[in-house]
């Protein structure tokens, strides 16, 4: 997926990141799961139009370690 003209690749790529996280968050606290998160961004992407498709993850916390996204792969 490219930017549209005159938009620059790092502004397009980090609103479409930023874009995604807040879905992600909305959709977490509404009582989705991760699983349907990334389905429901491939299919508005379009499969097509993603070469790889990576997440970072970080399960340690100060107060533990929270595992449960695992489930939801």
């Amino acid at each position: 997926m490219e930017p549209p003209e005159n938009v620059e690749k790092k502004d397009f790529y980090f609103w479409i990141s930023f874009l995604n996280y807040s879905y992600w968050v909305i959709a977490t606290a509404l009582g989705g799961t991760y699983e349907q998160h990334i389905t429901n961004f491939v299919q508005t992407i379009g499969p097509e139009n993603i070469e790889y498709l990576s997440h970072d993850y970080y399960p340690f916390h100060l107060g533990g370690t929270a595992l449960g996204i695992f489930g939801d792969m």
